[in-house]
């Protein structure tokens, strides 16, 4: 994948959050996407370009594989502010240890708020698929009268993106289906 990013408009429009990360099965440190990569959030397209853009470049320079993940659904920032409240009022009830280190992570722990699916303001679904076969999976969901939004290409498959549909209409073994997800963006 070139660091040219052809990405419709609507995925860089309203609240998006970006992660710069190396998977641990690829010699990252931790499994977990709020810890162990590089957080940006965007609200505008030009904005959205210019993280997009830094991104790449650290990517670029780093000596293991790298990976751009982007939120699928656009976030809610006055719903992250409630939760990102919530969770402060909490803090404040901790042992000291865990407060300060509540207010020293402050920054990742309101990204975690943005990223809940209660902050989310889309309801698109991803479906991952680890294979290169992707034309079955479209007739597949054609079949199921599904809205297809948009296909990503991946390392090693595609990511679909669709407007809701019942999940229960759909074989497991045709792709994972996530409610509110990261799609690949870009990998080194």
């Amino acid at each position: 994948m070139s660091n040219k990013l052809i990405l419709p408009i609507e995925y860089k429009q309203g609240c998006r959050v970006m992660l710069l990360k190396c998977r641990h099965k690829e010699g990252g440190t931790n499994e977990k996407h709020d810890r162990s990569a590089t957080k940006r959030v965007t609200t505008s397209p030009e904005e959205f370009d210019k993280c997009y853009n830094e991104l790449v470049d650290i990517a670029e320079h780093a000596d293991m594989m790298m990976r751009i993940y982007l939120s699928v659904n656009s976030r809610n920032i006055d719903k992250a502010i409630h939760r990102f409240r919530t969770l402060q009022l909490d803090a404040d009830l901790y042992d000291i240890n865990s407060r300060y280190d509540f207010y020293i992570d402050i920054r990742n722990r309101f990204i975690s708020s943005l990223m809940q699916p209660s902050s989310r303001v889309d309801t698109k679904f991803l479906i991952d698929i680890d294979d290169k076969d992707v034309a079955y999976r479209l007739d597949k969901l054609k079949e199921l009268g599904v809205d297809i939004c948009n296909v990503f290409e991946t390392k090693n498959g595609y990511h679909i993106i669709t407007k809701p549909f019942n999940p229960s209409k759909w074989d497991n073994s045709w792709g994972n289906i996530s409610k509110d997800a990261l799609t690949l963006i870009y990998y080194k």
